[in-house]
Order: structure tokens, then sequence, then C-alpha cells
């Protein structure tokens, strides 16, 4: 085993096959000394808990997944955390209309590097897909995605639904972070090939969630596209590995400290704030004074009255929080909230996708082999990390003063 990576496996459950035989379920988990903890299912290979230490050392799960296997079976199958394959730039229905039993793959474990395999028929067509997780003991989450097909090439990536602030924290945690992509044009709801500074807001530049969906006309809209990464590259060599390659994800947490980093070698990559989920039973502004209050005082350094007026107007120490009541909606998703809108991110990386251009035309963004069999080959890593908590001006000097006698 790798120092400082421990990788064991346990029984989440069982199901039935079509011949009535029973079908375990496993759950493989790894946990590094320095407080990472993942752990991933044989069913779909679907990734179910991300436990991240915060600044304060406590680690809380942020991933949005489930607890038990009976939760899983009754989530939609466009929300799960599985690994999703893509033909055509259209997410193949293939594995989902598979009896359930039969999406269970096979795990081999090297040391603390797992792998999981699965065949996929479809007529006169086979895929072999193969899935490779491993962790590092700097809090490093690496995936390696392999298929060969019989038919035209099948991608396959982790959809995975994140919100660094835990995944009990709901649309307020969501609004608290602050993105950055690596990508300089995006696909809009139309399917236009778009630059990346006509959207909502230019995330080529890191921008606080919570003000950009405000300017997006406040909680109704969400930040959502496919946006070009510049890092994507079909070389099929390791993303942390390569010299000068930047990270196609940024996530920022700065109540909590943790941030995380995605790099991969797709070209492509799905990021939204869910907002076609349905809403809570309360529905939480995108822009709450507070903050921004806050913020200033970083600069400012308002005094407590002003402070003590916005915590009268919101009603205590919380964000504001609206009525918006969908009760029609609660029974489609877990009854805890954790997929609801604005309740995390949806992050997918994608190998291909069909674009109409403003003409009308259709193109895609990569055109895929003649040649049988066809072959698919890309990496994912998750790296993990703490920012420094944010000081006030006033904090900053007393430090400055402090550095100064000690020199003298």
């Amino acid at each position: 085993m790798s120092s400082g990576v421990t990788l064991t496996a346990t029984t989440f459950g069982s199901l039935t096959d079509s011949a009535g035989r029973s079908v375990e379920v496993k759950k493989f988990t790894w946990q590094t000394k320095a407080g990472l903890k993942l752990a991933i299912l044989s069913l779909d290979a679907a990734i179910v808990e991300l436990w991240v230490p915060d600044r304060d050392r406590q680690s809380a799960n942020i991933l949005l997944g489930p607890d038990t296997l009976e939760e899983y079976l009754q989530l939609d199958s466009d929300l799960i955390c599985g690994a999703c394959f893509e033909h055509e730039g259209i997410e193949s229905g293939e594995a989902k209309k598979r009896p359930i039993a039969d999406r269970v793959w096979q795990p081999f474990v090297d040391g603390t590097r797992l792998h999981l395999s699965v065949l996929l028929r479809c007529g006169r067509k086979n895929t072999v897909a193969t899935v490779s997780v491993s962790v590092d003991p700097t809090n490093a989450v690496h995936c390696h995605y392999q298929t060969c097909s019989t038919g035209k090439v099948v991608r396959l990536a982790h959809r995975l639904l994140v919100n660094l602030a835990g995944r009990d924290a709901g649309p307020a945690g969501t609004y608290a972070h602050v993105v950055q992509l690596n990508a300089n044009s995006y696909v809009d709801g139309r399917r236009n090939l778009r630059d990346a500074s006509d959207d909502v807001a230019d995330l080529r530049v890191a921008q606080h969630l919570g003000f950009s969906l405000h300017r997006a006309n406040g909680g109704t809209k969400n930040l959502a596209g496919v946006y070009s990464l510049q890092t994507g590259s079909s070389t099929g060599r390791g993303p942390l590995t390569r010299g000068g390659q930047t990270f196609g994800l940024r996530l920022i947490h700065g109540g909590t400290g943790r941030v995380v980093e995605l790099y991969c070698d797709f070209p492509w990559l799905r990021f939204n704030t869910l907002n076609h989920l349905p809403d809570t039973e309360d529905s939480i502004s995108s822009y709450y004074p507070r903050h921004g209050l806050r913020q200033l005082s970083l600069l400012f350094d308002l005094n407590h009255f002003i402070m003590s007026i916005v915590n009268a107007i919101e009603g205590g120490p919380e964000v504001l929080i609206q009525d918006n009541k969908h009760d029609n909606n609660k029974e489609k998703f877990n009854p805890d909230g954790r997929f609801v809108k604005h309740c995390g991110f949806l992050v997918h990386p994608l190998g291909n996708i069909v674009m109409i251009g403003p003409g009308g035309g259709t193109r895609t963004a990569e055109t895929d082999p003649k040649s049988r069999p066809t072959y698919f080959n890309a990496h994912v890593s998750l790296k993990f990390g703490l920012c420094r908590e944010m000081r006030s001006r006033s904090a900053v000097r007393k430090s400055v003063k402090s550095v100064k006698k000690g020199r003298v």
C-alpha cells in the first residue's frame, strides 16, 4: 500500500439479476492521513463519498451522493454520481436501459489502486470500459478512463455533484464559492458556440458566484454551459505530470478554506449550478447584503452598528431566506434536500459535443475514427488544498507592527 493511504472494501448491498441470483455491490474506500476519504461503488463505478478537510482540519462530505443502495436506486439516472458514457456528444442510454444487476462492474485491487471493468453489449456492438482510481497522500484523486469498442468511439467520465461547503450546505453554500474556468469559449443553452466574455460571468477570471448570479437577475438564473477547456489534449498522458498544464476548473470556498482544482485531458467540461432541479422548500436569494458588507469591511472597517442593522433586516446571523414552496417537486428527489436547485455544482468532463453555429449548421468538435476497434483514453485529477482565511486591514496592520517590533 502507498504510504499515507489505505484502501478497504466493504459490502454496500446486494441486487437480484434476471435469473434470481444475488449480485453483491462492493464499496471501496480510500483514506489518507491528510484527512481525505473517497468511496466508490462497483455499481456504475459511482463515486458516493468524498470527505475533504477544512481549514480547521474538520472533514466533511462535499459530494451530493446517496448514503444507501436503496437511496441510490431511487435517484434520477441523470443525476447519479456514476461513470457516464458519452457517444456523439450525447450521453448514451445503453447503460441506463440495462438491468440494474448488469451495471455492476468487476473490481480488481492492486495495492491502493482500484480497477473497475464492465462489458456493454448493444446488438452487434460491444464496448469494454475500465475506470482506474488512485489517491495520493497529498489529497489528490486520479481517475483513468479507457474504452475499447467495436463501434464508434465511446467516451467515459464521472458526473460529480459537489459543494465544498458540505453536501448539506444547500444553495447558501453554493453561492459563497469563487469559480474559475480555464476556458475561452462555451456552448450556451441554445447550443451556440460563444466567447467566454459573452457569458453572465467571464470565468476566465475568478468570479464570486453569488454576485455573478445576481447580475443574471437573481436566483432565477444559473451558471450553466459546456465549456471548451484550454487544457484539453488527446495525448493520453497523466494530466498532473505534463509540463506546463494548468487546471481546467478551480473552486474556492472561503468560509471553510477548501479549494479544489480539476485537471483533465478532456476538451470539454459541463459545469452548472443545477438550476434545472426542483426548488428547495425555501429558496435563497443569490445576493445578500451581509456578504457585501463583510467584503467592504476588509477595506473600510465598517462599524458594528451597520452590521447590527443588517442583522435585524435579515432576521439573524443566517443569510436571507424567502418563502417559495414547491411541494409538488419535493418527492422527486431525496427528502433531505441534497438534490435541489443550486444545491451544488454539476461537473462532468466531456470528450465530444455537437454544436450548432449561428448559421444553423452542425459540426462536431471531434471526428470519430473509421478504423475498428476504436479506443478512448483520458485522465481526470482532483487536487485538494486550503486557502488562507481573509483578515481585516486592522489585523494586517497589527501583524505588520508586531513583525517590525520583532525586527527592531
